[in-house]
């Protein structure tokens, strides 16, 4: 599935829209603007397992969106090992 992600600069998740298969009346832009120190990627692929009511909300901490490819995707975090 794609998705609208908003992030600040160094990727981490700050607001997630899910396009709705709402047909021709379906709206074509999530409405979300970035501010300064923000950016806005549009149809990042996301799994479809994360995308599941119970599990969409757990992407602002479990992963973040990575550019340094060129193009937006989304990539699990890091955890230090404390």
């Amino acid at each position: 599935m794609k998705i609208d992600i908003l992030t600040d600069d160094d990727g981490n998740i700050g607001a997630l829209h899910m396009r709705g298969r709402g047909g021709k009346d379906a709206p074509l832009h999530s409405g979300i603007r970035a501010s300064a120190g923000q950016q806005l990627h549009e149809n990042v692929e996301v799994p479809d397992h994360l995308t599941t009511d119970d599990k969409v909300h757990h992407l602002l901490m479990t992963h973040k969106v990575d550019v340094s490819g060129g193009q937006a995707k989304l990539v699990e975090r890091k955890h230090s090992g404390a």
